[in-house]
């Protein structure tokens, strides 16, 4: 019995002893293209419709258009980082929720950046 436990000993310690692969980062995304200021003026005008029917529950439906070029493969939408009047970067992007997007009636993935939480992509 003595021999079983010390063979078991000497095998653990030789487990433990050899090298174990570690975890390693995952490489980091490339960086979104960084904003523009520059007048909207595309295929046509932004329509934004808002219901604020459920005052007692605090909860905004809001529902946007967003016309962009044909074949455009990609598009950045950034939530406000900076709420004007404060003196940090404190947008309330936690009380952001239940995000669909479409592209001609077909739901596509929406992808928040690893980065920066304040931009997503769809």
């Amino acid at each position: 019995m003595v021999l079983r436990a010390s063979a078991f000993l000497a095998f653990f310690a030789l487990a433990q002893t050899a090298h174990q692969p570690q975890p390693e980062p995952v490489p980091m995304p490339p960086p979104i293209v960084a904003p523009i200021d520059k007048p909207y003026t595309y295929i046509g005008p932004i329509h934004l419709t808002v219901d604020l029917s459920n005052n007692a529950d605090r909860i905004a439906k809001m529902h946007e258009e967003i016309p962009v070029v044909p074949g455009a493969k990609q598009m950045v939408l950034l939530y406000p980082e900076w709420i004007p009047y404060d003196h940090e970067p404190s947008g309330p992007i936690q009380s952001l929720a239940g995000i669909v997007t479409t592209v001609h009636g077909k739901r596509v993935q929406w992808v928040r950046d690893r980065v920066n939480i304040y931009a997503s992509s769809p």
